[in-house]
């Protein structure tokens, strides 16, 4: 392996090579100044084998897998509140070829790599400093590089789990039950009728209700133009304190919609706040600068005066990712009490978390890709893929990647949708495609043909019954380079598959109950087993009977409808 470093600064720079274990290498990088300074980029560079790779990934990237030249590198970007800093090189049989990754989780850095097209060799950079910081006196970081030919969801695993050790997981048990959101079944449109929606949700097994965006404006033309002051739009929710409570009433825990960093121009607090910006957008709101303290203290206190006054379960906390440096919010004042970005932004998730955490110690907490990290994972215990409407495949890349590397936090698909004249096969692929995540549903329930309804029914009665097999199983997600076209969890003696793009599904010995479900959108799954015997049941997407039986043959191909489900167990 050869390392170079690129930099023109005269500062102590020390970089020490150790060869952890066969197949891991550590680069630790110690940097000391002579005085406190805003660190400049600082460029490392280095070289390794390509060991047969075939596709590049990444947390964040959903279908940008290929191997790029070393003149056009692919780049991850990292900072406490976007990603982390993390890249992986994958063989065409799932193993790992290489990985990088860097134990600092808040510093803004970049990862890059491409192909060398003289060598075939991988050529590395990690850029640190890649935006401006607090200042220092002294850095220190290492950069572990495995080329351990191992699988490569236990490479990322076991990467994820060495940032666990500074930032524990935030894990609570009700971020685990299913949520009806409100957005995409009524974007701004709320109305008091809403509670009738929501018994409906309660009927199918929903716990939990995100009321999204509209509750605080009379205003229906979407945008921000009229955040920042946080009030009930009575027009909506006549008596918010009122409405929770029958929420509760009705077994539901309520959580409400923030856009954290927005303040619009309608705002009565735009002017309170206009000079505290780090940028405009659309001139119609801008973007609050954390660095001041009067910044924080406002938004914790909306928060903390919401859960109070109106006994709230949770906050959804949206766009963290907007905080970003903008020209002239490039420059610093005296009035600010925290010079970095980055520091004040996670001064303020900290804050809100243990503020609101004196209030309720069960507080809910949904964060959304790409703020999704290993800091924002021990502020945030419900983590949801990033937008994409009736986006089946996206949403099942989404919530795999999180899977992969969110330990055992709550991962959140993206909110349910499809066409209410679809056909039901359609619709339950929606569903099918977020199987491995806890479910959010985003439509008018009471709208729903009869057998969109059923589907969904049934569905959401699977996913629950499966519940601590899906989220607490070992979690495989095969061919990550053909988005994913198998995902399984086994735990103990039982497991639950999902076939997309691949048909054949296989059983090991040790499995005495399988959930097998068919997304491939076409008939019939094809089932290998280790010479037991299984008793089983065929099912189609609205949980009616169509078949069953018993095999013992090694393989057998088992006439499974597109979205239906085949249940497996050795009962004998």
């Amino acid at each position: 392996m050869c390392i170079q470093i690129q930099t023109k600064s005269d500062d102590s720079l020390k970089l020490d090579v150790i060869s952890v274990d066969d197949g891991i290498t550590d680069i630790e990088i110690k940097y000391s100044f002579d005085k406190a300074i805003i660190p400049k980029p600082l460029k490392i560079k280095w070289v390794t084998k390509s060991n047969g790779s075939y596709m590049m990934w990444n947390p964040i990237e959903v279908y940008e897998h290929e191997i790029k030249p070393n003149w056009n590198k692919a780049e991850t970007r990292s900072c406490s509140t976007f990603g982390m800093p993390m890249q992986q090189y994958i063989s065409a049989n799932g193993t790992n070829a290489v990985m990088v990754f860097v134990l600092d989780v808040q510093t803004p850095m970049k990862i890059r790599s491409g192909v060398s097209e003289e060598t075939g060799n991988i050529e590395w950079e990690l850029v640190l400093f890649s935006e401006p910081t607090e200042e220092i006196t002294e850095y220190a970081t290492i950069v572990r590089i495995d080329e351990r030919k191992r699988d490569y969801e236990i490479i990322i695993r076991e990467s994820t789990m060495h940032w666990q050790k500074d930032y524990p997981l935030n894990i609570n048990t009700y971020a685990f039950e299913p949520v009806y959101s409100t957005w995409y079944s009524y974007h701004q449109l709320l109305s008091p009728d809403l509670i009738i929606e929501l018994r409906a949700a309660a009927k199918l097994g929903m716990k939990t209700v995100i009321i999204d965006d509209g509750w605080q404006t009379d205003d229906n033309g979407r945008g921000y133009a009229y955040c920042g002051a946080w009030k009930v739009a009575r027009s909506k929710i006549p008596n918010m304190r009122a409405f929770v409570d029958q929420v509760h009433e009705i077994g539901m825990k309520v959580m409400l919609w923030y856009s954290v960093p927005f303040v619009g121009i309608y705002s009565e607090v735009w002017e309170m706040f206009c000079d505290k910006l780090l940028y405009n957008v659309n001139e119609e709101y801008g973007v609050l600068d954390p660095r001041y303290s009067q910044v924080r203290e406002y938004l914790i206190s909306i928060y903390e005066r919401g859960v109070k006054a109106w006994d709230l379960d949770g906050l959804k906390l949206d766009f963290i990712d907007s905080f970003a440096l903008r020209d002239k919010s490039q420059r610093s004042n005296s009035d600010m009490d925290i010079l970095a970005l980055d520091k004040a932004v996670c001064k303020l998730l900290e804050d809100i978390y243990s503020r609101l955490m004196a209030i309720k110690s069960d507080i809910l907490i949904e964060f959304r890709q790409n703020y999704v990290g290993p800091i924002m994972m021990t502020y945030g215990n419900m983590l949801r893929a990033a937008d994409c409407p009736m986006d089946a495949l996206t949403n099942r890349i989404r919530t795999v990647n999180l899977r992969l590397i969110s330990g055992l936090t709550a991962v959140h698909s993206d909110m349910l949708m499809w066409n209410y004249e679809d056909s039901v096969e359609i619709a339950a692929e929606q569903f099918i495609n977020i199987l491995f995540s806890v479910p959010q549903v985003s439509m008018r329930i009471e709208k729903l043909p009869k057998e969109q309804y059923a589907m969904l029914q049934f569905y959401l009665k699977l996913w629950k019954d499966n519940r601590e097999t899906i989220v607490k199983g070992e979690f495989h997600a095969c061919h990550p380079e053909l988005n994913y076209t198998q995902v399984y969890v086994q735990r103990n003696d039982s497991m639950v598959a999902s076939a997309y793009g691949e048909k054949m599904l296989h059983i090991k010995e040790n499995i005495n109950n399988a959930v097998l479900v068919n997304g491939t959108g076409t008939v019939g799954l094809y089932l290998e087993t280790e010479g037991k015997q299984y008793h089983l049941t065929i099912y189609n997407c609205i949980g009616e009977i169509i078949g069953n039986g018993v095999i013992s043959t090694r393989l057998t191909r088992l006439e499974v409808p597109a979205a239906g489900v085949v249940t497996v167990k050795n009962d004998f």
